[in-house]
């Protein structure tokens, strides 16, 4: 086994464990950690520049794809949700997911990653203007309706989400949720439900996407044998990273789990917030540099 391979899969496992202790601790998403963290190491481990970026979005789109899933199963089995405004946002962002998509394989590795640092900063400051607003909020019923402003605004929110996440690799429920527990009032529970069910479309019709456009630009044939396993005929996913990322991740997040149990939630969501602020701008400054 190669030098190369070895680190490979040493920067996985640590990627995987740092994702689900993210997702057990502060509840969001992989991929807001998923696409940086792979950028870096697809960037050490030599990865030619033109297909870094558009690889790591990739491979983070199908890890969504998994762990959106399984999270959807579950508040569907807990009944937090309804069916039909469920269905409205997946269309919606299934539809942004599709032009998403086509955009993100027509653009730069540098402009997606300014991107994904304009979101990671933007989310990062979002979560500190929710920490002081959370305690504003109403009081909020479960399975309470949704549309307060109506299917229109819901359909766009959805298309919107759907339309940003394969452009960064990150879940649009990292926007979808705080816009629907601010704007549609919905509980927190029933906000969560609807954005994980609403990641599985563009997650998937993403992954679609770059697997064609994969296998189209030959990817696999056009690498060192160093770092064949980073890739395979499945396109612009890197099959090794989701071996490790998928297990280690679920082995993280219970651990975070146990971590936040003893732990004050408003210190954690400033953690996180300066987190996400901090790689964001690492993120931006790479693009830009």
């Amino acid at each position: 086994m190669s030098t190369h391979l070895l680190i490979a899969i040493l920067a996985y496992c640590i990627l995987g464990l740092i994702t689900g202790l993210f997702k057990g601790m502060f509840g969001i998403g992989g991929g807001i950690v998923i696409t940086p963290g792979l950028i870096a190491i697809f960037k050490l481990l030599g990865v030619p520049e033109d297909h870094i970026t558009h690889m790591a979005i990739g491979t983070s789109l199908v890890y969504m794809l998994f762990t959106s899933s399984i999270t959807s199963y579950f508040y569907f089995k807990l009944r937090y949700g309804k069916i039909i405004p469920k269905l409205v946002l997946f269309m919606a962002a299934l539809i942004g997911g599709y032009f998403g998509s086509k955009l993100a394989l027509k653009s730069s590795g540098e402009i997606l990653e300014i991107i994904l640092g304009i979101l990671e900063l933007g989310v990062g400051f979002q979560i500190l203007i929710l920490g002081y607003l959370r305690g504003k909020e109403p009081e909020v019923k479960e399975n309470s309706v949704v549309l307060r402003h109506g299917w229109f605004w819901f359909s766009i929110l959805g298309f919107f989400c759907g339309f940003i996440s394969p452009l960064t690799g990150v879940g649009g429920g990292v926007v979808a949720v705080p816009a629907l527990l601010l704007l549609f009032r919905l509980s927190y529970k029933e906000s969560v439900g609807y954005g994980a069910f609403m990641v599985i479309g563009p997650s998937l019709i993403g992954t679609i996407f770059f697997v064609i456009e994969g296998i189209k630009q030959g990817v696999m044939s056009t690498h060192p044998v160093l770092l064949s396993f980073l890739y395979s005929p499945t396109g612009l996913i890197s099959p090794l990273a989701l071996i490790f990322l998928i297990p280690l991740g679920s082995v993280g997040a219970y651990l975070g789990t146990l971590i936040v149990k003893n732990s004050d939630g408003n210190k954690m969501k400033f953690l996180l917030a300066l987190i996400l602020i901090v790689v964001g701008s690492w993120v931006l400054i790479d693009a830009i540099l």
